[in-house]
């Protein structure tokens, strides 16, 4: 595959890369044109969606509106193949950390380095912190999935 210039040193190496994708709103009318570089999810289109038609929402997902100025998370959850085995990852300050899903080995990774390089051991504070992150992202996703459903109500009149 092809080096892609825009992406960070390691995307390309570490399989990220596919997580990439560009988000475009074109709405003159409501937004100004402007370029924001963060992490973000599909499931984050929703809150933005909703928010630039004006309509009041409850938001039960885990996107939050990439527009909001209050909003500082720039943390990305993806799941990947990581050496031909099925893994879990968090993207977050230029560093993606890894779990696979069965044999659970990990991986720290800064994206900013020259090499692909695990340096969870140099760096076991960022580790355990990103290790609670995913964590964190993969139980609240699993609990969302099985128990956020709507529950439909019959009404007889």
């Amino acid at each position: 595959m092809k080096k892609l210039n825009f992406l960070k040193n390691n995307e390309d190496d570490l399989g990220v890369q596919v997580h990439h994708v560009p988000f475009f709103i074109h709405a003159p009318k409501y937004i100004k044109p402007q370029i924001i570089d963060k992490y973000a999810k599909l499931i984050d289109i929703f809150p933005r969606a909703t928010s630039l038609a004006k309509v009041n929402y409850t938001n039960y997902t885990l996107g939050r509106d990439l527009l909001d100025s209050t909003s500082n998370n720039t943390t990305a959850f993806v799941d990947i193949q990581s050496k031909g085995e099925k893994a879990v990852g968090v993207l977050k300050d230029n560093f993606y950390y890894e779990k696979t899903n069965i044999s659970k080995k990990t991986g720290l990774y800064c994206l900013q380095a020259d090499t692909v390089k695990d340096i969870q051991r140099n760096k076991p504070a960022i580790a355990k912190q990103m290790d609670s992150l995913l964590s964190a992202c993969y139980h609240t996703t699993k609990y969302l999935y099985f128990n956020n459903k709507k529950k439909l109500g019959l009404k007889i009149f």
